[in-house]
């Protein structure tokens, strides 16, 4: 269910609101906190653009642009839907793991083709969009990419119980995932595009959950403490 079918009101106007409500709600806290950042001077160039931190309205900007872009693809590829990396992911482990496989690349042909009747054979059980499947190769190699251009791409030994604490939370967000049946990107970046109340509920949560982990985890915060 969809918040623009619930309420009866065109996508677009509920997605012209939403845009004007962020963009006055950004100026208002703008004038009100003003810039309290120093201005660094920093050189100039492509490079430098590419492999400096983001503010996150120009992160969001270019996320929004390469989302457009990236569902006309994903659209001529036979998946209607924007950016999600869960099922790329698991349909990765398919091709590692499976031998019956329908690989999927484009939308199938409209048109009825005339078949010639031969003996019956098993279908394929589990299907592969390849361009799920190249999406996140994509992210792999352009995360390393712009690692490497900023000098961070550093593999550093870390403590055991980073380590066991690292796969026990690989573990829930997969379990997660599976549940929810799509990852924070494709649930949130693109379901709240959508206007998806399953997806907005899904994003909620999601950020219940990270702000009580991070508060216990990384602040050393006691939620039971008085």
């Amino acid at each position: 269910m969809s918040l623009f079918a619930l309420l009866g009101v065109p996508y677009w106007t509920l997605a012209l609101f939403f845009g004007v409500a962020t963009l006055v709600g950004v100026i208002i806290w703008k004038r009100k906190h003003g810039n309290t950042q120093t201005k660094v001077s920093e050189p100039k160039g492509l490079r430098t653009w590419l492999t400096r931190p983001w503010k996150p309205w120009q992160a969001g900007l270019a996320i929004g642009l390469l989302a457009m872009t990236a569902y006309l693809s994903s659209a001529a590829s036979a998946r209607n839907y924007p950016l999600g990396v869960a099922h790329g992911v698991l349909f990765a482990q398919v091709l590692i793991t499976d031998s019956s496989i329908q690989h999927v690349y484009q939308k199938p042909d409209s048109k009825p083709a005339v078949t010639v009747a031969k003996p019956s054979t098993p279908k394929p059980q589990k299907k592969v969009v390849w361009w799920l499947v190249l999406l996140v190769g994509s992210l792999v190699l352009g995360s390393h990419t712009s690692a490497r251009m900023s000098g961070q791409a550093k593999l550093l030994p870390k403590p055991p119980e980073q380590v066991l604490i690292a796969l026990l939370g690989g573990f829930l967000v997969g379990t997660g995932a599976a549940l929810a049946k799509g990852c924070v990107v494709g649930n949130i970046m693109s379901g709240w595009a959508l206007m998806s109340i399953g997806t907005v509920l899904f994003g909620v949560v999601a950020i219940l959950a990270n702000w009580a982990t991070t508060y216990v985890y990384l602040m050393g915060g006691n939620p039971f403490r008085k």
